[in-house]
């Protein structure tokens, strides 16, 4: 074989390898391990049908209405910042002179 005919065969191996997924395993199996888990931390997967007469317990709307409402405001104001803790932290300067 001549060197373009060599040359052609492996610009088409490359291009066909280009299309195989490399996952074929994994792209099968995506997404059952979150399923597991979520069936296996479910206590009673048949709540939603067996409770659906009854009334939700909880907070009344007023009152659920305010707690969002100081939620939400507690973010109006960014919180402070405490550097006590992390002074020290990466300069040599400061590690030496407390011995």
């Amino acid at each position: 074989m001549n060197s373009k005919t060599q040359a052609a065969m492996a610009l088409f191996c490359t291009m066909t390898t280009a299309c195989v997924p490399t996952t074929p395993h994994l792209d099968v199996e995506y997404g059952e391990s979150l399923a597991t888990l979520r069936a296996q931390q479910t206590l009673n997967p048949d709540a939603p049908m067996a409770n659906a007469n009854q009334p939700v317990s909880g907070l009344e709307a007023r009152a659920a209405r305010e707690t969002m409402d100081r939620y939400f405001k507690s973010y109006a104001v960014p919180p402070t910042q405490y550097g006590t803790l992390n002074t020290a932290v990466g300069s040599q300067g400061a590690a030496s002179s407390q011995q």
